[in-house]
C-alpha cells in the first residue's frame, strides 16, 4: 500500500471537496435557471403555423397602414380595404381617386379559398373575394390574380359617374331610349311604337340599306325586365372587362359582338323563312293559319333588339379572360351551366 504524505492528503481532499462543491452549485444554478425560465414547450405544426400566420398578419396590418398615410399624404385616398376580406363590407372602403398614385404592391397572407392575396395601391383597386356587395346575384370571381382587384365594390363606385367610360355610355343609351319609348309612344298600324319600328334589326330593311339598325337596335329593350337582367350582366362583367382591356379595344369589342347578334339573327331568319317556304310549297292548306300568319309576316319581316347578345358575349370574354373557376361560396360552378342560367333568364 503506497504512503500518501500528509499535505498532498490535505490538498487532494480539498480539490475533491472543491470540485463537489462546483457540481453542486452547477445544479443549483440549473435548477434556478429551469425554474425561473422553463424549457419552451415543443410546438405542433398547427401551433407553428398559427404563429407564422399571426406574425404576418401583424406585419401586414402595419405595411398597410403605412399604405394609407403615404396614400393620403401625397395622393388622396385610394381604395384599400381591410387585410381581411371575409370581414370587408362595402362601407368600411375608402372611396376617392387617387390622381398619380404610387407604384406600390404588397403580398397578403393566404386565409383560406376567399383570401385576398395581391394588394395594388392605385387609381380604384378593392380586394378580390366571394363576400363583396352583392355576391347573391353578382357571382363573384375568388382569385391569385393581382388583375381581379376591381371585383369588390362598394355602393359608390357602382353609380354611373363612377363606371368606365364605355360602360357608362352604354347604360345610359339604353336607359334613355327605354325611357322615350315609355314616355313618347308614337302609334303605327304595325302596333309597335315608331322608336322600335325604326331602330330594331329588321332583315328585310337592313337589306335595303338602313344599315343604323345594326347599331341601334341594342340599345332598345321589349320590357324593363330584359332592360335590368342586360345592364346587371353588363355592370358586373362589362366593367370589369373595360379596365381590364382598356375603353377603345372594350368599345371595338362591344360594337362586334353588336354586328355579330344582329348578322346572327338576320342569318337564322333568312334559313328559317327558306325552310318554311319549301315546307308550305309541298303541304299548302289555305285552312292553315300557321301558314297565313307566316305568309302575313315572314321571319325576315321581324324585329330584333336588345343588348342580350352583347352582355353574353361579355360574360363568355370575361370568363375566359380572367381564367379561374367561377364559385358561388365554395362551389364551383361549370362556365357553360353560368352563360346557360343567364339565357334562360334574358329568354324568361
Amino acid at each position: 500500500m503506497m504512503n500518501i504524505p500528509p499535505g498532498i492528503q490535505h490538498k487532494v481532499a480539498a480539490d475533491v471537496a472543491s470540485v463537489h462543491q462546483a457540481v453542486a452549485q452547477s445544479a443549483t444554478d440549473q435548477f434556478t435557471d429551469r425554474a425561473q425560465h422553463p424549457y419552451p414547450k415543443t410546438k405542433t405544426p398547427v401551433e407553428q403555423a398559427r404563429e407564422e400566420e399571426r406574425e404576418r398578419s401583424r406585419a401586414f396590418a402595419s405595411e398597410a397602414q403605412l399604405l394609407r398615410e403615404m396614400a393620403r399624404s401625397s395622393h388622396g385616398q385610394a381604395y384599400i380595404p381591410s387585410y381581411e376580406c371575409n370581414e370587408i363590407e362595402p362601407h368600411t372602403l375608402e372611396i376617392a381617386k387617387a390622381p398619380e398614385p404610387p407604384e406600390l404592391s404588397i403580398q397578403v397572407p393566404e386565409q383560406g379559398t376567399t383570401a385576398v392575396q395581391t394588394l395594388r395601391l392605385d387609381a380604384d383597386v378593392c380586394c378580390t373575394c366571394c363576400h363583396s356587395l352583392l355576391s347573391a346575384i353578382w357571382l363573384k370571381f375568388c382569385s391569385n390574380d393581382s388583375m381581379n382587384c376591381t371585383s369588390c365594390t362598394s355602393f359608390n363606385s357602382w353609380t354611373l359617374f363612377n363606371l368606365p367610360l364605355a360602360t357608362r355610355v352604354v347604360c345610359l343609351l339604353s336607359l334613355a331610349s327605354y325611357i322615350v319609348c315609355t314616355t313618347i309612344n308614337l302609334n303605327t298600324p304595325y302596333g309597335t311604337t315608331w322608336w322600335y319600328s325604326m331602330a330594331c334589326a329588321r332583315p328585310t330593311a337592313i337589306l335595303h340599306f338602313q344599315v343604323w339598325r345594326l347599331f341601334t337596335s341594342p340599345f332598345f329593350h321589349s320590357s324593363l325586365a330584359n332592360l335590368v337582367v342586360n345592364m346587371v350582366l353588363m355592370l358586373s362583367h362589362g366593367r370589369w372587362l373595360e379596365r381590364l382591356m382598356g375603353t377603345l379595344q372594350y368599345a371595338w369589342a362591344v360594337t362586334w359582338l353588336a354586328l355579330l347578334g344582329t348578322s346572327l339573327h338576320s342569318v337564322m331568319a333568312l334559313a328559317t323563312d327558306v325552310v318554311l317556304l319549301a315546307f308550305w310549297s309541298m303541304h299548302s292548306n289555305d285552312n292553315d293559319s300557321v301558314e297565313a300568319e307566316w305568309r302575313r309576316e315572314p321571319e325576315t319581316s321581324r324585329c330584333s333588339i336588345g343588348l342580350s347578345g352583347v352582355t353574353l358575349g361579355l360574360v363568355v370574354m370575361e370568363l375566359k379572360a380572367r381564367g379561374t373557376p367561377l364559385t358561388i361560396g365554395r362551389v364551383v360552378v361549370p362556365p357553360i351551366l353560368y352563360v346557360g342560367l343567364w339565357m334562360v333568364i334574358i329568354s324568361g
